[in-house]
């Protein structure tokens, strides 16, 4: 049996996909090179008396990933995988924190304008008080 120095090419050359089965054979590729970055992580993680052994195995790979024009893409989706598996823990929040967020809602009543129809003006600063609140549906009060 000869050698092909780029089979995957050569393949999608003859195979000639449509877009969607191209998709797909793109989806192939990038499941095996997950595949691969995996094996590459448990060498990293291996005890292996040789480290020069580990090294050369691990360039393999690499290189075999990075020929196919996949290395960098395949790194990016699985660190997408890698951090979508992690579990995230969102705390509920107390009782305070929902106080809290309420007042935080709530208007600020300094800054709000000034509704003509509940207040009018009392006298000048002379006076001491300058506006009272009407209230519709009670007496009024000066504040």
């Amino acid at each position: 049996m000869s050698f092909i120095s780029r089979p995957s090419a050569l393949l999608r050359r003859l195979l000639r996909p449509s877009n969607s089965e191209l998709a797909w054979f793109r989806h192939g590729q990038l499941s095996i090179a997950l595949e691969i970055l995996t094996g590459i992580k448990i060498l990293e993680q291996l005890p292996i008396a040789d480290e020069r052994s580990r090294h050369e195995a691990i360039s393999v790979l690499i290189s075999l990933l990075v020929d196919l024009d996949l290395y960098d893409e395949a790194v990016k989706v699985y660190e997408e995988l890698n951090e979508a598996r992690r579990p995230s823990f969102q705390p509920e929040p107390s009782p305070q924190a929902s106080a809290d967020a309420a007042y935080a809602a709530a208007p600020d009543p300094v800054s709000a304008p000034l509704d003509p129809e509940h207040w009018r003006l009392l006298g000048d600063s002379r006076s001491g008080t300058l506006w009272e609140r009407r209230d519709p549906d009670g007496p009024p009060t000066s504040d």
